[in-house]
């Protein structure tokens, strides 16, 4: 029993680090949205994050799988390779199913993200500081994280 356990696990465990990818690409990408909100890069990410919710997840795996393993070759169709037996093959073998994981956990965060920092720019304190002729790089590097990551932990 064992054994079919560790059989299992091994191929299972890349599959977690989507969790971690989607919080690496998330947040930055949230926060750049935020800071320019209402630019065209803040509609980009936007639309990235709408199309990563609403697109069911078989459908965006097989336009991956079409674009990046059947038409441009980089990743195989189907199958794992074991990490003991070729680090290349491996690293194929869990790219696609890894950022299709990682696509659809970072558009929540993206969207929260950017909701949460836009709703502390919005305080009174921040509005007093900029009254106050307090730059934009103090304001958005000191005075805005804790308190959205405060409300992105809830």
């Amino acid at each position: 029993m064992a054994e079919l356990v560790g059989q299992r696990l091994e191929p299972t465990i890349p599959l977690q680090l989507r969790g971690t990818l989607a919080v690496l690409l998330g947040i930055p990408m949230g926060v750049f949205a935020a800071w320019r909100a209402g630019s065209r890069w803040d509609r980009g990410i936007q639309i990235f994050a709408a199309l990563g919710i609403s697109v069911p997840g078989f459908w965006l795996g097989f336009i991956l799988i079409l674009a990046f393993a059947v038409y441009l070759r980089w990743f195989p169709v189907i199958g794992y390779v074991s990490v003991t037996e070729d680090l290349f093959g491996w690293l194929k073998s869990i790219t696609l199913p890894v950022s299709l994981l990682a696509i659809s956990g970072s558009s929540v965060i993206i969207r929260m993200t950017r909701g949460s920092i836009l709703e502390v720019l919005r305080e009174d304190y921040i509005r007093t500081a900029r009254a106050k002729g307090l730059a934009n790089k103090p304001v958005y590097s000191d005075m805005h994280y804790e308190p959205a990551l405060f409300r992105l932990s809830r």
